[in-house]
């Protein structure tokens, strides 16, 4: 009877402990075979840890589910976003092509049909006598259509002719003087002649890109292979006879946007 009563209490405790085995803390489980000693070590079945592991993939899906749906509001909040941004850009556009649109039509009624401009006066021209100083023997006719436009030749000549210095000047000076603005002048208007238009604003950079083209055109109907030709080699080249054959001159015309003014200045070749 005493060798029974002991086991009795071994085997209620494993019972005990077996049965309540969740709730007991891990660190009393053993899972090794051979006798259990008093409160130290119990045997136990590795199944009694599917409920705690259930539990916890439980909580990793709903975590995962609450993440992705998290993720979806925030992808509907920016596609709303970008739609209002979309739709609040095109209002203002649309609001402002209307006010531009308002604002013309009060134009229209109110002032009218704006005047035609008027071109500013020549300011700051330098007489030609002293401008055409700084132009080179040598240089191609696109830098001297450039210099022509831009430091305003006409004006600059007429200043010399029709100021109170020109009387001065010995018939010598006026001869050369004159002989030279006809040499730029015919240069220019053979220019022009192989342009695609007139250089009506004098403005350098336009006025480079259409010499330097009329000058590469011009050089094509001379048959020259040169990538610049100067006033004295074309005067050179349009006394040749078959150039005066051709009448490379009287067969070509200016560009039609060409004022009447001009048109009028250079029928001749002389510095009138």
């Amino acid at each position: 009877m005493d060798s029974l009563f002991p086991s009795w209490i071994e085997e209620t405790r494993q019972a005990f402990l077996s049965r309540n085995a969740p709730g007991i803390p891990i660190e009393n489980f053993s899972l090794y075979g051979g006798s259990a000693s008093y409160g130290k070590k119990i045997l136990v079945d590795p199944r009694c840890f599917t409920d705690h592991f259930n539990a916890l993939a439980s909580v990793a899906q709903a975590n995962h589910m609450e993440l992705q749906h998290q993720r979806h509001t925030l992808n509907d909040i920016r596609n709303a976003f970008n739609v209002e941004s979309k739709i609040t850009s095109s209002f203002i556009v649309e609001r402002l092509f209307n006010i531009e649109k308002s604002v013309r039509r009060l134009e229209d009624r109110l002032i009218g049909e704006a005047p035609a401009p008027v071109p500013p006066p020549a300011l700051n021209v330098i007489r030609f006598s002293i401008s055409s100083q700084c132009l080179p023997n040598n240089a191609s006719l696109s830098d001297v259509t450039i210099t022509f436009f831009a430091n305003n030749y006409p004006t600059g000549y007429a200043m010399d002719t029709k100021g109170p210095t020109w009387n001065e000047l010995d018939p010598q000076q006026k001869k050369s003087l004159r002989n030279k603005f006809g040499s730029i002048k015919r240069a220019v208007r053979m220019v022009l002649m192989h342009a695609d238009a007139y250089p009506v604003i004098a403005n350098k950079s336009a006025i480079r890109v259409i010499a330097t083209a009329a000058e590469k055109r011009l050089l094509d109907a001379l048959g020259l292979e040169d990538k610049s030709i100067s006033i004295y080699k074309l005067e050179k080249q349009l006394k040749l006879p078959e150039m005066k054959e051709m009448l490379v001159e009287k067969s070509l015309k200016l560009p039609e946007n060409t004022p009447d003014d001009m048109r009028k200045f250079f029928k001749g070749d002389k510095g009138d």
